[in-house]
């Protein structure tokens, strides 16, 4: 009887007109998205052989890339060898160089096993505790750290192997460390190299020298690489902390000493004169600190070496106190270098001949203060309340690093002679590997004519 009810058929033409509105409307999103797939495809389509032309480009990009990096290896090759023809006759590599049982290149592992972009395959043991035999046997030289050959069992395991290079390496003041000089009075009868903090023109080797003695020396400097991170652009001088900041801190220097007791130099009584004639110094170190880089200088903390945070801290003040353990020669250590860098002015207290260590070195500009120059403490003193006033005067002292292609070529020698980098241990691995070539005779023939 609901079949024919008005209403009954009222909801089934309703259902049908709804049912086939869902279906028209479904149709048309159907027939919406096949038109965008087509207009898509086709876009596609049309882009296809701009695709493969990208690819092709980029194979070609690619070839052309691996042939000049083969033509670069090649280059690279080439120049080794010519770089190994200038260097004279020279034993194949690999070379070895050992350090003796017990003893330890301190600076580790700085120094790689193996030397990278050398111009011959050599690789550095640590040597550190007891070596066996065949460990000696392998070894093309065997390095000294300190103690020399009276040494024992180093003297020992020299003389059972004279057919090995020997090699005197100290970075330490021979003032502080009896060892050290002592080692050099065996230079030329027993070592064949010396590999140190000293110039070549030093009196403690030219007086080897003089005596007939036959070795090669190698400067091991602590000076930084790369050469142009010594140019960046100072901190203005009105940025840069004053006598009296506002802030929690103050002061005119900064220092970093943490070795307060073996010191030949005095430079805690110095910090501490200048400091009662009215520099205020901020002290960092472990002698006598009061300021802490985690506290006021926190933005320089995200570097990772502490020598960057040093630097980074120092390129705020006007001047860093570069102070030496010792006077002795050429014991310039990376405490100038640090300061150079960082953008302070250095005040140097140590080697008496730290000029030759200087980018101004033989010309008329300036880079240091220098302690030695002044009378007196207090003399100093006033030279620097006066300096830190004089903002001409002041930045004549940094006028140095906006002329990086007028620096003293010496300067240019001392940085590349890093004892951290590779270049220094390549170029003993080319004189271990000189010596090799000459052999057993020829070394021990030498070192006879040096004790006679």
């Amino acid at each position: 009887r609901m079949r024919g009810h008005p209403q009954f058929l009222f909801a089934v033409a309703s259902s049908w007109i709804i049912a086939f509105m869902c279906t028209y409307f479904l149709f048309l999103r159907i027939q919406d998205a096949k038109s965008q797939f087509e207009d898509r495809t086709s876009v596609i389509e049309g882009q296809i052989p701009l695709i493969k032309d990208d690819l092709q480009r980029i194979k070609q990009i690619n070839e052309i890339r691996d042939r000049l990096l083969e033509l670069e290896k090649q280059q690279k090759e080439q120049q080794l060898l010519i770089e190994n023809a200038k260097e004279g006759p020279m034993a194949e590599g690999p070379i070895v160089i050992r350090t003796q049982p017990g003893q330890r290149i301190w600076m580790r592992p700085s120094w790689p096993d193996k030397v990278p972009g050398c111009s011959i395959d050599c690789y550095f043991d640590p040597g550190v505790g007891r070596a066996s035999q065949e460990d000696l046997e392998g070894a093309d030289c065997l390095m000294w750290t300190g103690g020399g050959p009276s040494s024992q069992p180093a003297g020992q395991v020299a003389m059972a192997f004279p057919e090995k290079a020997r090699l005197i390496f100290h970075s330490e003041s021979e003032g502080l460390y009896v060892n050290t000089r002592n080692d050099y009075n065996n230079l030329g009868n027993f070592f064949d190299i010396s590999m140190t903090y000293h110039l070549n023109e030093d009196a403690i080797l030219e007086e080897r020298r003089k005596k007939g003695y036959e070795f090669k020396h190698l400067l091991a400097s602590y000076a930084l690489e790369p050469l142009i991170e010594y140019f960046d652009t100072p901190r203005p001088f009105a940025e840069k902390v004053g006598h009296i900041d506002k802030k929690t801190f103050k002061g005119l220097a900064t220092t970093f000493i943490s070795n307060c007791g073996l010191v030949q130099s005095g430079r805690n009584d110095v910090v501490n004169e200048l400091a009662s004639n009215g520099v205020v110094i901020n002290s960092f170190g472990g002698c006598g600190p009061n300021r802490r880089t985690t506290e006021e200088f926190p933005y320089c903390l995200p570097f990772e070496e502490r020598y960057d945070q040093k630097m980074c801290v120092q390129g705020h003040f006007k001047f860093a106190f570069a102070f030496e353990n010792s006077f002795d020669e050429s014991y310039v250590t990376e405490k100038v270098f640090h300061a150079l860098m960082s953008g302070a002015i250095p005040v140097y207290l140590g080697a008496p001949n730290v000029d030759k260590f200087l980018p101004t070195f033989g010309t008329k500009r300036k880079s240091i203060i220098k302690v030695s120059d002044f009378n007196s403490t207090a003399s100093l003193a006033k030279f620097l309340l006066d300096l830190s006033k004089d903002e001409k005067e002041y930045n004549s002292y940094l006028e140095w690093k906006k002329f990086p292609d007028e620096v003293a070529s010496t300067f240019k020698d001392i940085v590349a002679a890093d004892m951290y980098k590779w270049n220094t241990q390549c170029q003993l691995c080319k004189e271990v590997a000189k010596l090799k070539h000459k052999g057993k005779a020829y070394m021990e023939e030498k070192r006879k004519k040096g004790s006679q």
